[in-house]
């Protein structure tokens, strides 16, 4: 990848939170967009990968 393992790591933490905290909105019946079921099930899925990625790439 670009950066280091531990921004992956940061980045697809901060991701994963902001997709159960969208997820979690919508649940509570706040106004979302159409689309934000859509989007929020892929940031998890790509922030899940980032995780792993750099949990797999730190040293040691």
């Amino acid at each position: 990848m670009i950066w280091s393992p531990d921004i992956d790591i940061i980045a697809g933490g901060l991701g994963i939170s902001f997709a159960l905290w969208s997820i979690r909105r919508r649940q509570l019946g706040k106004p979302m967009h159409p689309d934000a079921a859509k989007v929020d099930g892929w940031l998890l899925v790509f922030a899940a990968a980032l995780v792993c990625i750099g949990v797999a790439r730190w040293p040691g």
